[in-house]
């Protein structure tokens, strides 16, 4: 089952103009950037790179859009260097103090403390942006200074045009924090105000079922299906569908789930999953043979991933006295777990 963690890690969302303009290849996986070859620069250099132009103006606004762009160009060093002269020239410009301190935080030289520093000054001066004060909130929660990274979300919430980040990510710290009904609220405002936020209901559905609520949490998972747009790397639906399918398999309720999986399916006939969970239901209605059937689908497409397939169909080959059969599958799976193969999200 694909978890909630990849779809809080694939949101991707943009909201304001500090932040870098998402693109299909950004969605990828982030760290590529550590790979770039940017050289780094001296001052003179960036400034020649950045600031370029017999009439460019060497004043505040100038090193603040040069650090910019330099920083959109993943040029780390430079947009350092800009931003610094910006403060020098005024020390209260809080886009300098954004675009230093996110460079910090983005480049393998950073540390946190540096980017606290530039970031809450940033803050405290005005800056009109999520992404700020979502950096810092991470920063003091990996920290495990929980209460001041709720503080800086809840003050984010408040000061910023578009909060929206925000209360996902306040939500996902009261989650993990175990704080529930906490979460539920962001969730339910965020709902409230954005009805068709595909991905806000998969995040709710989920924590609902963990509390419990499992119908609202199959309510849930529809939504976050049927308002999938379809263009984000990671698709909503199918995974939200898994979902659906596998709380009503725990719930006993196996037709139901087979005609969820069949929809899923009318998207993707060869993700070997959604024959696995189709397998598992038809084997709970003792329909042996449809079950082996989608379970040797799910062993054929992802022959390397298939230890749970294997698994199952061992159990049904079991009640069928098939025992040389269910053997060898068991074999099988001993051999998967042995190497285990990482499937990949993207």
């Amino acid at each position: 089952m694909v978890s909630l963690t990849v779809l809080t890690a694939c949101l991707g969302e943009s909201t304001s103009d500090t932040e870098k303009p998402k693109n299909p290849g950004e969605t990828r996986v982030e760290n590529d950037k550590l790979f770039a070859t940017v050289p780094e620069r001296t001052l003179d250099q960036s400034i020649k790179m950045y600031m370029g132009g017999a009439n460019h103006k060497f004043d505040e606004k100038s090193y603040v859009k040069a650090a910019k762009k330099a920083f959109m160009r993943d040029d780390f060093n430079s947009a350092i260097l800009l931003a610094s002269e910006a403060i020098k020239i005024n020390p209260r410009s809080e886009k300098a103090y954004y675009y230093r301190g996110r460079a910090k935080y983005d480049s393998m030289e950073g540390n946190d403390q540096e980017v606290l520093q530039d970031l809450e000054k940033a803050i405290a001066l005005g800056i009109d942006s999520d992404d700020a004060y979502r950096i810092v909130a991470t920063i003091y929660d990996t920290k495990k200074e929980h209460a001041k990274a709720l503080e800086i979300l809840s003050r984010g919430i408040t000061n910023c045009t578009d909060p929206k980040q925000l209360y996902r990510t306040r939500a996902s710290l009261y989650v993990s924090l175990d704080q529930p009904q906490k979460a539920l609220l962001d969730y339910d405002h965020l709902i409230q105000e954005s009805p068709r936020y595909s991905r806000i209901y998969a995040h709710r559905g989920q924590l609902h079922e963990s509390m419990g609520n499992y119908e609202k949490a199959l309510l849930d998972y529809s939504q976050a299906a049927k308002w999938d747009s379809g263009r984000d790397s990671v698709r909503v639906k199918p995974i939200t569908l898994k979902l659906k399918a596998s709380l009503l398999a725990k719930l006993d309720r196996y037709e139901e789930a087979l005609k969820v999986l069949d929809e899923a399916q009318k998207d993707d006939r060869m993700d070997d999953e959604l024959h696995r969970l189709k397998g598992d239901a038809h084997a709970a209605l003792k329909e042996y043979d449809k079950a082996i059937e989608e379970y040797n689908w799910a062993i054929d497409l992802a022959p390397q991933f298939s230890r749970p397939a294997y698994e199952a169909r061992s159990k049904v080959y079991d009640k069928l006295g098939k025992k040389d059969l269910a053997a060898k599958d068991r074999q099988a799976a001993k051999r998967l777990k042995a190497a285990p193969a990482e499937k990949p999200v993207y």
